[in-house]
This record gives C-alpha cells, structure tokens and sequence, in this order.
C-alpha cells in the first residue's frame, strides 16, 4: 500500500508543478522516499522468496533464508526509526 500511496502522491505532486529537480525539499522528498520504496520491495521479494524457493536444490536452508530476511527486516525498522529521529529531533 506504501508504494501505490507513493506513486498517487507523486502524481498529484507532479500535477501541481513539483518535481524532483524543483527544490531541494522535493528532491530530499522524492529520492527518500524512493529509497524506502526500494527496500520495501527488495524485503518483500526476500518475504515471498522464503516459502516459494525449492529448498531440496539450494545451498542454503529455508530457516537459515527465514533468519536472514529477518535481520533484514529489522535492520530497516532500526534504520527508519533512525532516520525518523534524525529529522525530527534535528530541526
């Protein structure tokens, strides 16, 4: 959902003549969020890649495939929480 409210936000951002070379906040907007969007999708392929893989073919083993998605996902939570942080404790 965070990715289809993106697109619809930067549509309608680019409908009122805000693009992504028109300031620097629109450019420390678009490309924050764009990075956060691809590590979005990047967990999410790792998500459906866990239960989908044929495991009896791979090097590794679905839990160890399980725990690494999941230090993934945390390192982002820790990350944005960070970042989060940073910018509002930072003003």
């Amino acid at each position: 959902m965070f990715l289809v409210g993106q697109l619809v936000a930067w549509r309608q951002l680019a409908a009122g003549g805000i693009f992504l070379a028109t300031n620097p906040a629109s450019s420390f907007f678009y490309l924050l969020t764009a990075a956060h969007g691809l590590h979005l999708l990047g967990g999410i392929v790792a998500l459906f890649y866990v239960p989908f893989r044929a495991w009896h073919r791979s090097r590794i083993t679905q839990s160890t495939a399980a725990e690494l998605t999941s230090i993934y996902w945390h390192f982002m939570d820790g990350l944005w929480v960070f970042l989060f942080l940073l910018l509002n404790l930072g003003r």
